[in-house]
């Protein structure tokens, strides 16, 4: 008995934490492609933030989100001028989530990208060069900000097999035949390398860190045609199979993008697998929560201050 009493006073104690809520500030900064923008205008992040007891933590992107960004483009000095306006406005940012790369991946024969055709070495300097951008923007933000954490968040799987018909084919065909028709194990195969290739940035550098989400929506959704149920592919998954398309954006009709739910999953693996840690709970949160302690708290708050304790 007397155990239990010192467990509540405890979880008592913690509930100022769930305070937060009534001082929220923008403290990652979201930087990159459509991934980036469609997290954005979904609101995965906070949405995942709110759920974990932190709805304190919001994010920006309104500026920094674009659709169709390559890392090339990051790479000069109107689109880094950019992040530096957002860094300048956003006094509490923490964290710079970046998701760049993929467009200079996907973009195909036609657009200096990967296609069926390159040889390893062409594949290896492909990499190589979409891998100095992304360091350029990485470069960027730690010299104006120099204790900004970086967190590189990546893609899963696209599909392009069902996507191949219906509206689908209107973007999915013509992306497809210019990348040389690459069955499913040769597409995820060769993401797997460009984000192998990619992660190498955070090994020396101790400021960033990478998420990958490959086999993200395999795991969640399963592959119902396939008979496939939710959970039976962990990450990655399987790579002889695409995301499967109830997991895509646009009713499934989208080769690369994912639908709300599929990108609150992957808020939810960021969280997993680096907010949790990089927002838990503080003591020194919670003494400064105290003075404004509510008269009454719910015990999922009280679980949920407990849960983020820093530890």
């Amino acid at each position: 008995m007397i155990r239990c009493c010192a467990i509540v006073c405890y979880l008592v104690l913690l509930q100022g934490a769930s305070l937060f809520a009534g001082g929220a500030n923008v403290r990652v900064l979201l930087v990159g492609d459509s991934w980036s923008d469609y997290m954005f205008q979904d609101g995965s992040l906070r949405t995942v933030f709110a759920a974990e007891g932190r709805p304190d933590i919001l994010e920006a992107g309104a500026v920094t989100a674009i659709s169709g960004s390559t890392a090339a483009d990051w790479n000069t000095p109107a689109m880094l001028q950019l992040i530096s306006d957002e860094l300048l406005i956003w006094p509490d940012l923490e964290v710079v989530q970046l998701t760049m790369g993929g467009n200079d991946f996907l973009a195909g024969m036609s657009g200096g990208g990967w296609h069926t055709g390159l040889t390893l070495m062409e594949e290896e300097a492909l990499f190589e060069a979409v891998a100095e951008d992304v360091q350029a923007a990485i470069d960027h933000i730690l010299l104006q900000e120099p204790g900004m954490q970086i967190l590189l968040s990546f893609y899963d799987y696209p599909n392009f097999v069902e996507t191949l018909g219906g509206l689908g084919s209107l973007f999915c065909t013509p992306l497809w035949n210019d990348l040389g028709q690459p069955t499913p194990l040769e597409l995820n195969e060769v993401q797997t390398r460009f984000i192998d290739r990619i992660e190498q940035i955070a090994m020396s550098q101790p400021e960033v860190s990478t998420v990958r989400h490959l086999g993200l929506m395999q795991f969640h959704y399963g592959y119902p045609s396939m008979g496939i149920e939710p959970g039976d592919l962990p990450p990655p998954g399987d790579l002889s199979l695409p995301s499967p398309p109830q997991a895509l954006r646009f009713a499934g009709s989208d080769c690369f993008h994912l639908n709300a739910t599929g990108y609150q999953y992957i808020a939810q693996n960021l969280w997993d697998q680096f907010y949790i840690t990089a927002f838990c709970t503080t003591p020194l949160e919670i003494q400064a929560a105290l003075p404004q302690w509510p008269a009454a708290q719910s015990v999922a708050d009280l679980i949920g201050d407990y849960n983020n304790l820093c530890m």
